[in-house]
């Protein structure tokens, strides 16, 4: 075997997926000892299960990472994706066993920063294809989005990529607003969007089935958001404030091992199954779920209060109404988010499915 430059990454990024493994199997032994050496004894089992699937996902992502060097992909766009897995696993040890107190918390979790959000836009750029400066010019049809499109495709080349995120990374890092991290992170992920597309624009019917599992990952990453905040403006109103840690803890969750997921599909998966399809049930489900979580919200705290002053009712009348509420509309919103998404209006099983 000749020693070039990709054996020399998949070395490098091999090594990076071990340790990060070695690292979230420790950090997950080192979580579920704190749990189960509690002296009030182990949470119930609903509020500890979620935990337990965040605790594992660490070593998972990793593994993920490994297994994909091992089957040595031909794509350095592959390797970035393992370094952006690798790093979501070192992120939660760091963050979840490092004291925070501690002098090395701060530089370890800003250089983790910076290797997520970069490693997620060079993963952008060469997966499933590398892009070519043509197809990102493709996108600037209009006097408007021609500058973008060239600043875009000169981001493209690995010594214009690298000064430019530093920079970035370095101004979004420094300055202590959270709205300017917010919006840092966002641009980010609109770029990553952006050269997604651009790579699916113009690609093979075999390269967008793989950008689409992406696109899945993206679909489910914003329905939890939405449905998070919406469950933040519940606790914010104090309406079932127990519950609102938990269901946040199995969202996050189930939004993690979904990523790992739709990642480990859209490098592997070579079956015939329409992508596309469940794109757009995904987009169809969360869309309709988050709707249906703010009805829930408005009609149980409006209707509540309202039993509740004028006729003295109790308040489960109020949650009674808002769940009868959405079990009605849910249906009616469903069919117009998909009228909307270019489909019949009916979401139904695509024939031979």
């Amino acid at each position: 075997m000749t020693f070039n430059s990709h054996t020399g990454q998949r070395l490098v990024v091999g090594t990076l997926a071990a340790v990060g493994f070695v690292a979230g199997l420790l950090g997950t032994g080192f979580q579920l000892h704190q749990l189960f050496a509690e002296p009030a004894g182990l949470p119930n089992f609903w509020v500890l299960l979620p935990d337990l699937g965040r605790f594992l996902a660490w070593p998972a992502f990793a593994g993920l990472g490994l297994l994909i060097v091992w089957l040595s992909p031909k794509q350095s766009g592959a390797l970035f994706g393992v370094l952006f897995l690798c790093v979501y696993a070192w992120w939660g040890v760091v963050g979840g066993n490092l004291d925070r107190e501690s002098l090395w918390f701060l530089p370890l979790i800003m250089l983790l920063d910076f290797l997520f959000h970069t490693s997620a836009l060079r993963f952008a750029q060469l997966f499933p294809r590398p892009l070519q400066r043509a197809d990102v010019l493709a996108l600037g049809t209009k006097s408007l989005t021609r500058p973008l499109a060239s600043f875009l495709a000169a981001l493209l080349k690995p010594r214009v990529f690298w000064p430019v995120a530093i920079v970035f990374e370095a101004l979004a890092l420094t300055i202590p607003r959270s709205g300017v991290y917010t919006g840092h992170v966002l641009i980010v992920s609109l770029l990553a969007a952006t050269f997604f597309y651009a790579g699916y624009k113009r690609g093979s019917e075999a390269e967008r089935q793989r950008i689409f599992w992406l696109m899945e990952a993206a679909v489910v990453f914003l329905a939890v958001e939405l449905i998070f905040y919406a469950l933040n403006a519940i606790h914010a109103l104090q309406i079932f404030t127990n519950n609102r840690p938990l269901w946040g803890s199995w969202l996050h969750v189930g939004m993690v091992w979904a990523t790992l997921l739709c990642i480990a599909l859209a490098i592997f998966y070579r079956g015939a199954f329409d992508s596309r399809l469940v794109l757009r049930r995904t987009t169809v489900a969360s869309a309709a779920g988050a709707v249906a979580v703010v009805i829930f919200i408005t009609m149980e705290t409006a209707v509540s209060e309202t039993l509740e002053g004028v006729f003295g009712f109790q308040s489960r009348v109020g949650t009674i109404s808002g769940g009868v509420a959405v079990a009605l509309l849910l249906r009616p919103i469903t069919e117009r988010i998909d009228r909307k998404l270019g489909g019949k209006g009916k979401v139904v099983e695509a024939k031979g499915a």
